[in-house]
């Protein structure tokens, strides 16, 4: 704060209050990234049980206190085909920056990827519907 450089932060919504947007935005915060990887019952399994409302109720407090919101979401095998209605639920939430990824797995997990045909027909729709 004292050297007044603007930040960014890649967080969790479960804190995300009215005071504490306020206190992020004195702080110098200009963007916040939530993640949604999914609809609600892919990424409530993907993240924990709540936690995609709790995702969509941190926008308001963040918009609130003056902070843009950027929804983030990895793609993968589990929500590929999801991809064009969380569009339309970051249209609908009036988050300010919309990106995604494809998933890139670790040895345990490499069958969560989609494959780069999957990836890119999500890319495509994604394309189509902004």
């Amino acid at each position: 704060k004292e050297r007044d450089i603007p930040f960014a932060l890649l967080g969790n919504p479960f804190h995300l209050t009215d005071e504490v947007c306020q206190r992020l935005k004195e702080y110098g915060c200009k963007k916040y990234q939530l993640s949604i990887d999914g609809l609600e019952e892919t990424h409530d399994y993907i993240r924990r049980p709540g936690s995609y409302r709790e995702t969509w109720a941190a926008i308001p407090p963040l918009k609130r206190a003056g902070i843009k919101v950027a929804i983030m979401t990895t793609v993968s095998q589990w929500n590929y085909k999801e991809v064009p209605q969380i569009i339309d639920e970051v249209v609908m939430h009036k988050v300010d920056i919309f990106a995604f990824a494809r998933y890139c797995p670790d040895a345990d997990s490499k069958d969560t990827c989609c494959t780069p045909e999957q990836y890119r027909c999500s890319r495509k729709t994604a394309e189509e519907t902004s």
